[in-house]
Order: C-alpha cells, then structure tokens, then sequence
C-alpha cells in the first residue's frame, strides 16, 4: 500500500499480490521514475514570440 498509496488491502487481496520480490521490483521501478524526474522541467516555457489574438471583427471576417 505504501507504494501505490492505496488505503486498504483490498487491491491486493483482490489480486492476490503477495510476492516480496514484486514489491521490491515494484519500489525499484519507483525509485528510478523519480530519480529521472529530477532533472526535468515543471514549468513550460512561453515561446518568445507572441501572436495577438483574433477580436470578434476578425473571427466575423476569417468565417
């Protein structure tokens, strides 16, 4: 559960996952995402050119 973050059992129970070496597969896995995750960007950057937006005159004209 403390993998997936779920709060009961029951996904397990359900699927019967009870094998050590898939958990610990499982925290490795998750492990590597999140070291891989580190260095990419959170935040787009804007492009440097901006395009004004089409007024209501214009969408009227380009229809």
């Amino acid at each position: 559960m403390e993998i997936t973050g779920h709060r009961t059992p029951s996904v397990f129970l359900r699927y019967n996952i009870v094998s050590g070496d898939d958990m610990r597969e499982a925290m490795q896995r998750t492990q590597r995402y999140r070291e891989a995750l580190k260095g990419a960007k959170k935040v787009v950057p804007f492009p440097s050119e901006k395009k004004p937006k089409p007024g209501p005159a214009q969408l009227r004209h380009n229809s």
